[in-house]
């Protein structure tokens, strides 16, 4: 299972928009709690260039006065110290919209309590974190479990279970959320964190256009928009990109090499479960069809310590015959960048003329789609 985190900084909402005259000003007013730092940071941009204000921390009070700018936001930097006294001071991470009027920020260093609002942007903002927070922690737990049932396919399989049902729940959250601020950036910066196009493109799309076409054509629109004219190079109907890569004798494979032929590229990787529980449909498709015009090219996305070996391995174990490829560079290679693999098992199925006709088709769906073309 691979779960992906992203990282807000302080360029993330540089689209932003604040209608400010000259005369307003924010302040922000924060209150400390199991912590003492004796001062905190403030990191913005001041419209030119990053900049760090200091405040002094008086009875776990501080505040922060400025000039707000068009698509002002800042990161508060909290000093703490966590295990023994010789280890390296952390710093807890307070995200905010530096809008006009007062900004309230709350943050319990113990119960890891961190709160903003009091201002429009900051509010929906924490709606947003009230939304997203217990989804994060959910995520952070499902991983530890996931690790800890290593070897054990059942309950992997089990925890998958429970993955699916609270995503489609919390994409249903998001959904009212968007519906409920459609003006609102924030709604982008919930879709950009959690709604990787790559992932499920329909569903992402669909999201995106509820937004308002003020937000949609913003800087961060146009970002999060362009990944869907990227996807189009490798949907249905387009031709599939060129590559060549290796094989298991280091000879070069070009994808261009099997024209004339119906071809399934199937992305996959030795240390990834359901790839393996799916290549026994895999191969009994192959066996199936391989003397009727069809053919498997298998794109291995291993990489790390004895990754060759792995591969073989594997790819001896599940009885693959067919030709098998791979850089062995895992999630960094060019041609699962180039396919937009964002996740495996993957696949593509293709035309004689190498056109895309199908996507991740699995165990039947890929017997009935073969079936319906070489008949």
């Amino acid at each position: 299972m691979k779960i992906k985190s992203i990282i807000l900084g302080i360029s993330l909402c540089s689209a932003l928009s604040f209608h400010v005259s000259a005369q307003e000003q924010y302040k922000i007013k924060g209150t400390l709690q199991g912590i003492k730092p004796e001062k905190v940071f403030l990191n913005h941009s001041n419209g030119s260039r990053n900049v760090t204000d200091t405040a002094k921390v008086i009875n776990g009070n501080f505040e922060f006065t400025g000039d707000p700018i068009k698509g002002g936001n800042g990161i508060i930097l909290i000093p703490v110290q966590k295990g023994d006294e010789d280890k390296p001071t952390l710093n807890t991470q307070v995200l905010l919209f530096l809008e006009p009027g007062t900004i309230d920020v709350f943050v319990d260093q113990q119960k890891q309590v961190m709160r903003v609002g009091g201002t429009p942007t900051n509010d929906i903002y924490q709606k947003s974190k009230n939304l997203s927070d217990p989804y994060d922690k959910f995520l952070q737990e499902l991983e530890k479990e996931f690790k800890a049932a290593e070897g054990n396919s059942r309950a992997q399989d089990s925890l998958r279970t429970v993955y699916v049902a609270h995503s489609i729940n919390f994409q249903q959250q998001i959904e009212s959320f968007v519906k409920e601020n459609p003006k609102s950036q924030i709604s982008l910066l919930l879709l950009r964190k959690y709604c990787d196009p790559q992932t499920n493109t329909d569903d992402a799309k669909a999201l995106f256009e509820l937004l308002d076409e003020e937000v949609r054509t913003s800087r961060s629109g146009q970002i999060y928009s362009a990944v869907f004219e990227e996807l189009k190079k490798v949907d249905v109907g387009a031709t599939a990109p060129e590559f060549t890569l290796p094989d298991t004798n280091e000879k070069q494979v070009s994808l261009s090499s099997f024209r004339g032929k119906y071809l399934l590229v199937d992305f996959w990787a030795s240390w990834c479960g359901p790839c393996r529980r799916e290549n026994p449909n895999v191969v009994a498709a192959f066996n199936k069809y391989k003397n009727k015009g069809f053919d498997i090219l298998g794109v291995s996305l291993d990489g790390g310590n004895d990754a060759r070996s792995k591969w073989t391995q594997a790819i001896a174990d599940d009885k693959l015959s067919w030709t098998q490829v791979s850089d062995l560079q895992g999630w960094q290679s060019n041609v699962s960048k180039l396919y937009k693999v964002s996740a495996i098992p993957a696949n593509f199925l293709l035309d004689p003329n190498g056109k895309i006709i199908a996507k991740n088709l699995r165990g039947e769906e890929l017997d009935q789609k073969l079936a319906e073309i070489l008949k």
